[in-house]
């Protein structure tokens, strides 16, 4: 048997095994000047027993019909002419497949809809194995099909160049897979209905990093996320957002252990500071809010109320001399009454205002005696009411720059006296040496 016989016996043969598998329609398009001949799987086999003395004719029959056929698709996808190819081919799934490869026994065919094209393999008149989808908006998928769906390993990759390698089930992304978006972020973990959820690591292209459970798309569970500049979270997240107990050590050594709230610090928790601060209580919207005790690495200490990381309300400082105040506070500052304890006895009790004694107060020495009076500045002032402790009532007038110790005018003019007496005695002795 010559040659080209041989070659003609082969495609009859492969046309009888796939005739009743693989559809043949082929439809003149009007719209596209393009013309395809309409034959069946029967008419076509004949076509060819008719053009089988010469190969060369089945062979330029194939060359025409691939190109008409490639021609006619790409002029469709280049101009969007869904609409039209759907008018042309009504609602059929139409196939059409490059007769050189299928007479090798790998078909390929071409399916044309609406929002795109597909090549690839086919099963029963439906997409299943290996293909490619073109998307009319630009995307663009190659990977395995099942059941006229993308299912199993697949790649696809959308018209803003953004990419997905991974697994599909039911036409979605479905299992583990990778993202890598334009802009330079990645996620590589678990999908489900197209959505992150279960176990992932996203890359930020700012250099952050969140390992961790996701669910719905968002960050959901447990979960540590890592800072660009060395900062790092670990902990629960509901939603997106840090939620729950977690920890936050700061790329400058201090370190947060606590509740969370909405992505911020809200609840209980303990704030260490690098340098050795401590502060113990609660939080609001990431600020010392509400009941705390702070702690000073040099040993004070202030118990009380916190607002926006502040003292402001009802405390007590500890100095670390043994000095204490106890009262109210703003902005940081003894505002309001209090009363102020120092180590040797002593006791001020009465109003402040900007961190100082100012305005009426008592101020109690540790040998019973107290005066009663107006006070500026930390400083007794003006006209006081002493009482001594044996019983004694004396009115006293304190200079601006008297200080605490009650030095007064009656106090003043004691130490004078003393010193008057001590310049007489001087002299004294002074003549009495230079006459004998």
């Amino acid at each position: 048997m010559s040659t080209e016989g041989s070659k003609e016996e082969q495609i009859k043969s492969n046309l009888e095994i796939v005739k009743d598998k693989i559809p043949i329609i082929l439809k003149e398009a009007e719209d596209l000047k393009l013309k395809v001949l309409i034959e069946s799987a029967n008419s076509l086999e004949e076509y060819i027993k008719k053009i089988g003395e010469k190969y060369s004719k089945v062979e330029k029959y194939i060359e025409d019909m691939n190109e008409a056929c490639n021609n006619m698709f790409n002029f469709m996808r280049e101009n969007k002419l869904g609409k039209p190819l759907k008018i042309a081919i009504k609602d059929t799934v139409v196939a059409t497949f490059h007769i050189n490869e299928l007479c090798g026994l790998n078909a390929i065919y071409i399916q044309q809809f609406d929002n795109g094209r597909y090549e690839g393999e086919m099963k029963d008149g439906k997409r299943e194995g290996h293909g490619k989808f073109f998307y009319v908006t630009g995307d663009y998928y190659e990977g395995e099909f099942k059941n006229n769906c993308k299912n199993g390993k697949g790649k696809y990759v959308f018209s803003n160049q953004d990419v997905y390698e991974g697994e599909y089930k039911d036409g979605k992304i479905h299992g583990k897979g990778k993202y890598t978006y334009i802009e330079g972020d990645i996620y590589e973990g678990e999908y489900k209905d197209e959505q992150r959820d279960g176990k992932g690591t996203y890359i930020y292209s700012n250099g952050n990093k969140y390992v961790g459970e996701w669910k719905g798309g968002n960050k959901h569970g447990k979960g540590v996320y890592y800072y660009h500049d060395k900062s790092r979270y670990e902990g629960t997240y509901v939603n997106g957002k840090k939620e729950g107990k977690g920890k936050y050590f700061c790329h400058n050594g201090d370190m947060y252990e606590g509740d969370y709230a909405k992505d911020k610090r809200d609840g209980k928790g303990v704030f260490i500071f690098k340098g050795g601060d401590r502060y113990d209580g609660e939080f609001k919207n990431n600020y010392f809010h509400g009941k705390g005790v702070y702690k000073y690495k040099n040993g004070n200490k202030y118990e009380g109320d916190f607002k926006k990381d502040l003292f402001d309300g009802y405390g007590i400082f500890y100095f670390k001399d043994g000095d204490k105040y106890e009262g109210e506070w703003k902005n940081d500052l003894k505002e309001g009454k209090g009363t102020y304890t120092y180590k040797n006895g002593n006791i001020y009790e009465g109003e402040y205002k900007n961190d100082h004694a100012e305005g009426q107060g008592i101020f109690y020495h540790k040998n019973g005696d107290r005066n009663e009076g107006q006070f500026k500045e930390g400083k007794p002032v003006g006209v006081h009411l002493k009482f001594y402790a044996n019983g004694d009532i004396k009115q006293i007038k304190f200079k601006k720059w008297s200080t605490w110790y009650s030095i007064n005018v009656e106090f003043l003019n004691y130490y004078l006296f003393l010193f008057y007496i001590y310049l007489c005695l001087s002299k004294f002795i002074f003549f009495i040496k230079n006459k004998y």
